[in-house]
């Protein structure tokens, strides 16, 4: 498991090498300066394991088996979706006439909310150095340091840095113990024969402040030759960390311990689409989003409605129509995530989770993987019936208004709607997912 650790720490190195380069470009071709953009997260989405594929063509065979288990076979499959579209048809009008009455869709801890109300149980991520697990990010935090700490013993300076980068919460002081560490090694490395350089008090203010207390940080110190002693100082006996000679005169070892800690970074977690297929009734029904998609914990944003609520009325009365833009803009920044939908002719909801800050493109291509045939095909938003042109692929979520939640609907010439079946739209790996709602 520690090769994997190796392996990152390797591709960290090339990449930083990579970036300090800069753009590459032909030899034959004037420099020209990159346009500035903003670094936006990128997500991939993994190649199932062998175990999924199987899953997946054990679940292809049932729906194909017309003479499966009952309620399992594909012509019931489609029947119970006609039956739900159908449903849904008759009661539009109904549908049309409640809509006006929105609700917040911000769950409170407060109130016992039926789980089936909610659009999603959480938003989930995968970690591809780790596992192919799924998981939420609390999980995953819980995970990773349970994973380093099992393979601090095969690679002790490696994985302390990599704890000290992933295993604490506090960006700042993740920074100020680096550079403390990294300042303990560079005056050893410069001068190893200086043995003050060699002690570290442990009652030091600045190592209490900066050290003391951070994950990894005692390892990675112990990896690079100090060990604890009581020394005598004004007659009293304090405790010290102590690098004996031999060590300090190891300068490559000391100097690569340097480079890892100053390489080091924190695994990035990939954004699971948490992939739901959905019937008419059940995409009316399950509108609420979970605490997870908000920057604010349901708390403060309710503190923040109230305080708001008494100047509502004057606000609307003298904003201007660019002063109500942007402070919808800053109303959308309060959440991490956007629910996106695709409503298809047949009725049927393909939904995926998305970061507020991907480009439009990644929905796009999350439509692609799971469409039936390979077709060109547009998407509009169903609100207010607007076309995407090729600019809008560039832009992220939050800019084109994506967010918290979308429905989207999807046209193709590739696809007779009048002819074709409910739920041939989708892969039937894909579409098997409607058994499990």
């Amino acid at each position: 498991m520690a090769e994997n650790i190796k392996k990152f720490f390797k591709k960290t190195k090339v990449d930083l090498k990579f970036k300090k380069a800069g753009p590459g470009q032909r030899l034959n071709e004037e420099t020209k300066k990159p346009s500035p953009r903003a670094e936006e997260p990128s997500f991939s989405r993994v190649e199932p394991t062998a175990e999924a594929k199987q899953a997946a063509a054990a679940a292809l065979a049932r729906i194909q088996n017309t003479s499966g288990p009952a309620g399992f076979n594909k012509s019931s499959l489609y029947s119970k979706a006609k039956s739900e579209v159908a449903k849904e048809i008759r009661s539009s009008e109904a549908t049309a006439s409640n809509s006006g009455d929105k609700t917040s869709n911000v769950p409170t801890k407060s109130e016992e909310e039926d789980l089936s109300h909610f659009a999603a149980s959480g938003v989930y991520f995968r970690c591809p150095l780790i596992s192919e697990e799924i998981l939420s990010k609390t999980e995953w935090k819980t995970k990773i340091k349970t994973y380093l700490y099992e393979q601090l013993e095969t690679e002790k300076g490696l994985i302390a840095c990599v704890i000290i980068r992933n295993c604490n919460k506090n960006p700042d002081k993740i920074a100020m113990c680096v550079d403390t560490l990294n300042k303990y090694l560079r005056n050893i490395v410069s001068n190893p024969v200086e043995e003050k350089f060699r002690k570290i008090r442990l009652s030091n203010k600045v190592f209490q402040d900066k050290v003391a207390g951070m994950e990894g940080a005692m390892e990675f110190l112990e990896a690079a030759g100090f060990v604890k002693e009581s020394l005598t100082v004004n007659d009293e006996l304090e405790e010290f960390l102590v690098m004996p000679a031999e060590k300090s005169a190891d300068i490559d070892m000391l100097e690569s311990l340097m480079d890892a800690l100053n390489t080091a970074e924190t695994f990035t977690l990939e954004l699971d689409r948490n992939v739901r297929i959905l019937l008419p009734s059940q995409a009316e029904r399950q509108t609420k989003l979970p605490d997870d998609f908000f920057r604010y914990t349901p708390e403060e944003l309710k503190k923040e409605q109230q305080a708001r609520s008494e100047s509502v009325d004057s606000m609307l009365i003298l904003r201007t129509k660019a002063m109500r833009e942007k402070h919808e803009q800053k109303e959308m920044k309060k959440y991490r995530y956007a629910l996106i939908r695709i409503r298809f002719p047949d009725g049927i909801l393909l939904q995926g989770t998305f970061s507020v800050h991907e480009k439009f493109e990644e929905v796009n291509k999350f439509v692609e993987e799971n469409l039936s045939r390979d077709c060109e095909f547009s998407l509009v938003i169903a609100d207010v019936g607007k076309n995407f042109v090729e600019e809008d692929f560039d832009k992220t979520l939050l800019e084109l208004r994506l967010v918290p939640a979308a429905v989207l609907l999807f046209h193709s010439d590739n696809f007779s709607s009048s002819e074709e079946p409910v739920l041939s739209y989708l892969k039937p790996d894909v579409a098997i997912l409607l058994q499990n709602i």
